[in-house]
């Protein structure tokens, strides 16, 4: 259906398009694979920055180790001089800016020199905690903890000699210290860095958003949090932007959660622009293509087929003498368009011979219109007669069938006889076909077998069928003593022959005139008279039925007499 509603402009712009679709497919295989070099790519750089940002804060912890050793050793601290140790802790925090506090206690836990950064009335709250851990460790990470001096990260050392824990030295490491130790190790500009503690907690995260660092994680990077093992995955950003993220969870040497996420939409932007050129240059040669498609369409297909469908249309609009004039050598094209002629031609003979049938054609259609609306009244008036007399649905089922059997007998002899003619005779013994099989010598025929036109046998047929069933049911033919006597004979007048035609019964039962008159009078009556311009008398005469038709005839018709009985014919 989708073929037969195209142009042939419609259909080379198809070709063209099917053309091109090899090109295309290339084209988007290439632009998919390189969206997927550039994932992988992605994806490899977050991975590996994940494991930079890793190594640095373990770098940065060995380093804390490192300094709490050094602190522990220095004379001040050893001698447990609070006053020195004090100064020296102080230039040492001096000296590194990265540190909050540092904070040194003796094996009991009490504090006995730090920087000062933290009250004396809050060191409870951020020493005890790590020192209880430190009970059981040499070296203990804490979690996030706002202090005065800022965001800090809490680590401690136990200096243990063999009687056991000598002292304690603590660290606050300054987270803001801490993004950009780790920050600054050669990440590419818009990475995202993460850092949480073991809680789920952000210690610190680039690039910088306000009131960040002490919230907790999102719920995609907390389930990151929770996995067994570094991987990559897909998140989105704190400004709404998927990333590809690169994630550390945490583990005992390093119980913090890292991830380094990319923006999608950076990375894949060198890929979107080579997207757009290419899609632009497809674009350019596709609509070079189907320009040049409807330029030799127009010029090799369009024109010819225009020829061909003027000359159809001026062929429709009366000029019987068009032609395209094309060749059958030149093109396919050119072939259509003599055939097209050659049929033409034929076409002009057939309508002459068209012509000259229409006129009888005509004149049968007129006639069969005919026919058939009056076999459509009949069999009206045959159902609505017998279904509303009363009688009992089987019996009326049957006489109704009955009559239409007489009336198809009877059309039957009307079609198959119009050319020749039919006979009296022959349409008495199609009324009696139905009854066939009563004693001999009940029924008497007398008369010329004079030829009938098509309506008169017509309305005979259904008369005399009427009159055999009614005979049957109620009338002489309803007993076996009864006779029915079917007379005719041709009157002639000053001005026309006419048919009398006479049935009477005998010997039969009463007859009782009927209170209405039944179907057969109307048949009787109406179609005899309407039809064929006759006329009907019936005498319901208590010994017997008589009914007399007088019907015109052909003037001059001398046949044959027909005498005999029915029943043994």
């Amino acid at each position: 259906r989708l073929n037969a509603r195209l142009s042939l402009s419609q259909r080379l712009f198809l070709l063209t398009g099917v053309a091109l679709l090899p090109a295309i497919l290339i084209v988007t295989s290439a632009e998919v694979s390189s969206r997927r070099i550039r994932e992988a790519e992605a994806q490899g750089y977050v991975a590996r920055m994940s494991d930079l940002a890793a190594s640095e804060i373990e770098r940065v912890l060995t380093s804390a180790a490192t300094l709490m050793i050094a602190v522990a050793a220095a004379p001040p601290v050893t001698r447990r001089d609070s006053e020195g140790c004090e100064t020296y802790v102080q230039e040492v925090n001096r000296q590194l800016p990265q540190l909050n506090d540092i904070i040194v206690a003796d094996e009991e836990g009490t504090i006995f020199c730090h920087t000062g950064a933290t009250p004396d009335a809050a060191l409870p709250g951020v020493a005890d905690p790590l020192i209880a851990e430190l009970s059981g460790s040499r070296f203990a990470i804490g979690t996030y903890q706002d202090t005065p001096a800022g965001p800090s990260l809490p680590i401690g050392m136990a200096i243990r000699v063999e009687g056991g824990v000598e002292r304690f030295v603590l660290l606050g490491i300054s987270l803001t210290a801490l993004e950009e130790v780790i920050y600054d190790s050669g990440f590419e500009a818009g990475t995202e860095m993460t850092i949480a503690d073991r809680n789920g907690t952000i210690l610190a995260h680039r690039p910088f958003v306000s009131n960040i660092v002490g919230e907790e994680l999102s719920e995609g990077a907390a389930a990151l949090a929770a996995s067994r093992s570094r991987g990559t995955a897909s998140l989105p950003g704190r400004d709404g932007r998927d990333l590809f993220v690169g994630y550390q969870p945490p583990v005992e040497r390093r119980p913090f959660y890292i991830s380094v996420g990319l923006p999608k939409d950076q990375v894949m932007a060198p890929v979107n622009a080579a997207t757009r050129r290419s899609a632009s240059l497809a674009l350019a040669g596709g609509a070079i293509a189907f320009l040049m498609a409807w330029m030799f369409g127009r010029v090799f297909v369009r024109r010819p087929v225009q020829n061909l469908v003027r000359t159809i249309r001026r062929w429709q609009s009366g000029n019987r003498n068009v032609r395209t004039g094309a060749l059958a050598r030149s093109s396919e094209l050119g072939l259509i368009g003599a055939t097209l002629d050659h049929l033409l031609d034929e076409l002009q003979e057939r309508e002459e011979a068209q012509r000259q049938a229409e006129g009888q054609r005509d004149v049968l259609a007129r006639e069969l219109e005919h026919r058939v609306k009056n076999l459509l009244s009949v069999v009206q008036a045959i159902a609505r007669r017998t279904f509303s007399d009363g009688s009992e649905l089987p019996e009326a089922r049957r006489t109704f069938q009955e009559r239409l059997n007489v009336l198809a007998k009877a059309q039957t002899v009307l079609t198959s006889k119009q050319r020749s003619g039919t006979t009296i005779a022959a349409a008495v013994r199609s009324a009696y076909e139905p009854f066939a099989g009563l004693d001999a010598g009940q029924i008497t025929v007398s008369g010329p077998d004079i030829p009938l036109d098509p309506e008169t046998n017509l309305a005979l047929s259904m008369a005399l069928h009427e009159l055999f069933t009614n005979a049957m049911k109620y009338g002489a033919l309803s007993v076996a003593e009864g006779r029915v006597s079917i007379e005719w004979d041709v009157q002639d007048e000053e001005t026309s022959e006419n048919l009398h035609f006479q049935w009477s019964e005998h010997d039969g039962p009463p007859v009782v005139s009927p209170e209405r008159a039944g179907f057969g009078t109307l048949m009787i009556k109406k179609m005899l008279e309407t039809e064929t311009g006759g006329k009907v008398s019936v005498d319901y005469h208590p010994a017997g039925l008589l009914c007399e038709i007088l019907l015109p005839v052909k003037r001059g018709a001398q046949p044959d007499r027909v005498e005999k009985e029915l029943s043994q014919s």
